[in-house]
C-alpha cells in the first residue's frame, strides 16, 4: 500500500507513483477548499496564472493543484516552459506526443501522465465522503445484482469504486469518441488485483480496447483508464 508524505501542508507533494498507465502525482489541497495565496500561485506558468486569477474560489484551488501535479510529471519529463491550460472538455492541454488527466476532490489534486496519442484518464475519490444512493444512476443492473448482497457500507464503497472507474474511463474515452458517455454504457468489474474488467455496452465503444485499474492510498481511491484505437500500443 502506497502510503502519504507528511506534513499535509496545502499544495506540497502527497505522494507519487510509477503506476502500470503512466506516472501519477498527487498533491495536497487546502483543507477550507477556498484558500490560495500569492505565493501558492507564483508556482504556476504565466498563462496558467493568469486563468486561475479570473475562477472562482474553489475551482481556483483545484486548478493550482492539478496545475502543480501535473508539473511536476512534465518537469520529470524534461518539458519546459508549457502552460497546462483546458480544452473544450475541460481536459488538460498537453505537448504533443503525451497524454494525461488531472482530478481532485476534498484535500487532494491528482495527474498522470504519459507518452504517446492513446486516452488516458484518473479520477480520485475520498472514501470517506458520504453515503449518497447513487447506484441508480451509476450501476448497470447486473452492477446492482452484483453487489445486493452485500452490508450497505461493502455496497457504498464497490459503488464508488465502479462511480469512480466510470469517470476516469469516460475522460479516456471522450477525446477518441468526441461524445457524452453515459455510466450504463460501461460495466466495470473491479478485480482484487487492482485492474478491472470492463464491458461496453455501446457499439461505438467496443471499437476502442480498454484497460482500467485503481489502488488505495490513505483515504483515497484513485482509479485509472486506457482507451486506445484498435492496434494502438500503449508507451509508459
Amino acid at each position: 500500500m502506497i502510503t502519504t508524505v507528511e506534513p499535509f501542508a496545502p499544495f506540497t507533494p502527497a505522494f507519487h507513483v510509477a503506476h502500470r498507465h503512466g506516472r501519477l502525482r498527487a498533491v495536497y489541497l487546502p483543507k477550507d477548499a477556498v484558500r490560495t495565496n500569492e505565493e501558492d500561485l507564483s508556482h504556476l506558468d504565466t498563462e496558467e496564472r493568469n486563468h486561475a486569477e479570473h475562477l472562482p474560489p474553489r475551482r481556483r484551488v483545484q486548478f493550482v493543484g492539478g496545475r502543480l501535479a501535473m508539473r511536476a510529471l512534465l518537469d520529470e519529463s524534461a518539458v519546459a516552459s508549457w502552460a497546462v491550460l483546458s480544452l473544450s472538455s475541460g481536459a488538460p492541454l498537453l505537448p504533443p506526443g503525451f497524454t494525461g488527466s488531472i482530478s481532485h476532490t476534498k484535500g487532494l489534486a491528482v495527474a498522470i501522465l504519459a507518452r504517446g496519442d492513446h486516452g488516458l484518464g484518473i479520477d480520485v475519490e475520498d472514501v470517506t465522503r458520504c453515503c449518497r444512493d447513487v447506484g441508480r444512476h451509476v450501476l448497470c443492473d447486473d452492477e446492482r445484482e452484483a453487489l445486493a448482497g452485500l452490508s450497505e457500507s461493502e455496497r457504498w464503497s464497490q459503488t464508488l469504486l465502479r462511480f469512480s472507474h466510470k469517470e476516469s474511463l469516460y475522460k479516456a474515452l471522450n477525446p477518441l469518441l468526441g461524445r457524452w458517455i453515459g455510466f450504463r454504457e460501461l460495466a466495470v468489474w473491479p478485480r482484487d488485483d487492482g485492474t478491472a474488467d470492463v464491458d461496453s455496452r455501446a457499439d461505438d465503444l467496443s471499437q476502442f480496447p480498454l484497460e482500467a485499474a485503481w489502488l488505495t492510498v490513505d483515504r483515497w481511491i484513485l482509479t485509472t483508464a486506457v482507451a486506445r484505437r484498435q492496434g494502438g500500443a500503449l508507451t509508459r
